[in-house]
Order: structure tokens, then C-alpha cells, then sequence
């Protein structure tokens, strides 16, 4: 039985779970319950639009500037943003609104992909970074829609994972007009998969074109006027198993310095009651943004349970923690503070942000730990020398700086490959 076959009956048998599985997440986040006719390809209607795929809300804070610059390109194009969590399309609904068309991305099975395509009648397939569905590169392929993945990156561990099915990703791949890798590394990976070597370029991380608005700027230097000058640190996008390191840390910290903030932001919403219970376990006084509280001196954490407001935070802290690295997560966004000019700091684990983290520690614009000591140690470090602090935050800003432009390139290689379709 051929692989292609088999795929695609598994699929169809499972999807009765996926909806299964839908309704379960959705007891702790009733948003998974929502639009679920569009996972199966009930789109809106639309014409000759440009379609992008984010998948969550990573991509979708990654894709930001991009599609601001498609709808200043293309004003009187539809533009249609597919997620697969809540949390992608709720960032999306916050920034542009009724600007863009939003929908779930359909299962991968031909009947929805074939109707999620027939309703949107896309000119273009953007997606972001690493979702290779065959069924749908196939339906693309052979509605002659072209298609790019863009940001592409591959680790280590997927290529070794794809390199099992080697001729059916090499099949896969080879439909793909364009993928605009974040490195060079990235470029090889896709290339020794087996796409065509003319069609992979290296773009750049488009994770570098984030900009801060005057607007959120001021507001978080607002909200941290809230609790005046104590010595603050985030931990940020937080997973299972990580909080708890994390708050021995803090408990270690605090030891130290029993005026020190903790301000803790898991990744997903589903869990933010849960991080509540650890916290009150670990004998923090805490206080939630939830609740529309601040803290005060008897709080010693701050539990960040809110959604969109990451980046502003960042800019409450002194010294970032960037987590999803003590988790097998891969890392997250390292741009995002250094935005702020706060000194960064994040775990071992950074399979997802190898070359951005590697060019950061290059400029001594990052700090890797190991373990909650060597974690203390960084912290209690920025502390007792604000001076290092400044120093390592204007480094990370600097070195984001220098690495911008891959949105303008991104945009150059849609221009080009729209207008052969024209």
C-alpha cells in the first residue's frame, strides 16, 4: 500500500478524534468549540484572494509585519488568515480586524481541502514556516494555485523524521514553487529533503522586523508604574513541567531579595489555572491580571493570564526569560524582549531558534542556562549590575536590528510570483 494511500485513509479515519479532541481542549478553552465547519472546509466565500497560514499564535505574531505589508501592496485584494489555534486567530483579530478574513485551516483530507479551495479561490498559498501537508501541497499543485512556505525552517530532528519517508517528502516538496528559508541551515535541510535547489532561497528570520509602537511603549511603562522600581523579571511562555523550576528559582531569588517580582506568563490559556495552583503550592501571595490586579508589596508574583499582551510586558521587566527551552518545546521568540533592549536569558533547549540563537550568543546579546542555579545565577548577575544589564540589552536590540529586512524580501519573491500568474 502505497504511503500517499495510506495517509489519506488515516486521515479520514481519525478525524471523527480531531473533533473529539476539539471538544475535550475546549472544557478549559470554550474558543477550540468555535467555527469547527471550517476545519472542514466551509471557508467564507471569497475571490482571487491571498491566503496565509499560521498556525498558532507563534507564526501568527512572526507573520504581523508581512501582512501589513500585503494589505498596503494589494488594498483591494481580499487577504484570508487561516490558524489552527484560537490563540494564532485571536492575535490576528486583534491587530487587523475586519482588515482581513479569518478561518481554521481545514483537516488535511482532499474533500476539505478541495472545499476550502473552491470557496476562497485563492491566487496564492503563503504558509508560514514548517507545515508540510501533503494533501494540501497536492490540491494546490493541482489547482495550479501557487505556493510558498515561507520563513521556512527545519530542524535537525524533523529532517531526521522526514528523511524516513524520503521519496514521498521529495514528491511533496517538489510542489512547492517557492520556500524562503530563515537560514542557511534551513535552506540545506529542505534541499537534502529533496527540493529543488532553484526553488529554495534564503530570506532571512522575518521574526526581526517586529517593531515596537510608541503606544506599547508607553503603556508598559504605565503598567509598571504600578508597582514602582522593585526588581522585576518575566518568565515568559511558560510550558508543563517548567513553571516549577521557575518558581524555585524565584523562591531562591527572593531569598536574596524579598522585594523581587515574578512575572509568569504561560503559553496557553488552558493552563493559566493550573500555573494559579502551582503558584499558591510554592507559598507565593500572588496576584492575576485576570482579575485586574496589581501587585503590591506583599505580592512577590504576578501571574500574566491574558492573551495579546506579551510584548508589552516584556517592556514591565528588567531580565527576560524566554521559556519553551527547560520543556522538549524547542524555544520561543528571543526578538521579542531584546525589542525592549532587556537582557535575554533562556534554556538549553532551542532546537526551533538555532541559528537566531546562535548569531545572539555570537554578539553576547543572550544568556543560556542549563538548570534553576544557573538560572538564579543570571538573574541575581542583572541584578547586582544594572550596568551589564544595560549593556546585554542594548546588545540584543542591536543585533535584531542588523538582521531586518527578510519582510521586504519575502514580499519582493509574492510580488514576483503573483505577477507570473497574472
Amino acid at each position: 500500500m502505497c504511503l500517499p494511500f495510506l495517509y489519506r485513509f488515516t486521515f479520514y479515519c481519525i478525524t471523527p478524534f480531531l473533533f473529539i479532541r476539539l471538544w475535550l481542549r475546549g472544557r478549559k478553552n470554550p474558543a477550540y468549540r468555535t467555527h469547527y465547519k471550517e476545519r472542514l472546509g466551509f471557508a467564507p466565500e471569497l475571490s482571487n484572494c491571498i491566503w496565509l497560514h499560521a498556525v498558532s499564535l507563534g507564526e501568527s505574531i512572526a507573520a504581523t509585519p508581512l501582512i501589513k505589508l500585503l494589505l498596503k501592496e494589494y488594498p483591494n485584494t481580499p487577504l484570508l488568515i487561516t490558524n489552527t489555534t484560537p490563540t494564532g486567530r485571536a492575535h490576528i483579530e486583534r491587530c487587523f480586524g475586519d482588515q482581513v478574513t479569518q478561518a481554521y485551516f481545514p483537516y488535511d483530507t482532499r474533500r476539505f481541502v478541495d472545499r476550502f479551495l473552491n470557496r476562497t479561490s485563492p491566487r496564492i498559498a503563503i504558509i508560514m514556516e514548517t507545515e508540510l501537508w501533503p494533501t494540501l501541497l497536492d490540491r494546490l499543485n493541482t489547482h495550479s494555485i501557487p505556493s510558498i512556505i515561507a520563513n521556512a525552517r527545519l530542524s535537525s530532528r524533523s529532517m531526521k523524521r522526514y528523511a524516513h519517508l524520503a521519496s514521498w517528502m521529495q514528491s511533496t516538496l517538489q510542489k512547492i514553487n517557492l520556500i524562503l528559508a530563515q537560514s542557511d541551515r534551513d535552506a540545506d535541510h529542505f534541499k537534502q529533503l529533496g527540493a529543488k535547489k532553484e526553488h529554495v532561497i534564503m530570506t532571512g528570520n522575518i521574526k526581526y522586523d517586529a517593531r515596537l509602537s510608541q503606544e506599547t511603549i508607553d503603556l508598559a511603562a504605565t503598567w509598571r508604574s504600578h508597582w514602582g522600581k522593585r526588581f522585576t523579571w518575566i518568565a515568559a511562555s511558560t510550558h508543563d513541567g517548567e513553571e516549577a523550576l521557575l518558581l524555585k528559582a524565584h523562591a531562591q531569588l527572593c531569598d536574596n531579595n524579598s522585594n523581587t517580582l515574578l512575572l509568569i506568563a504561560p503559553r496557553h490559556p488552558e493552563r493559566f489555572d493550573l500555573v494559579a495552583s502551582l503558584i499558591e503550592e510554592a507559598g507565593f501571595s500572588y496576584c492575576r491580571r485576570s482579575r485586574n490586579e496589581w501587585p503590591t508589596e506583599e505580592h512577590s508574583v504576578f501571574l500574566l493570564d491574558s492573551l495579546g499582551e506579551l510584548t508589552t510586558w516584556y517592556g514591565c521587566a528588567d531580565v527576560a526569560f524566554v521559556a519553551g527551552s527547560f520543556a522538549p518545546i524547542g524555544g520561543h521568540n528571543l526578538v521579542e524582549p531584546s525589542l525592549h533592549q532587556k537582557p535575554v536569558i533562556t534554556g538549553p533547549n532551542l532546537s526551533n531558534f538555532v541559528a537566531m540563537s546562535q548569531f545572539m550568543l555570537a554578539k553576547k546579546a543572550l544568556t543560556i542556562v542549563d538548570d534553576t542555579d544557573s538560572l538564579v545565577k543570571a538573574v541575581s548577575h542583572y541584578e547586582s549590575h544594572p550596568d551589564d544589564a544595560t549593556r546585554d540589552g542594548q546588545a540584543a536590540y542591536a543585533a535584531c536590528q542588523e538582521h531586518q529586512g527578510a519582510c521586504d524580501r519575502l514580499l519582493n519573491h509574492i510580488k514576483a510570483l503573483l505577477s507570473k500568474e497574472k
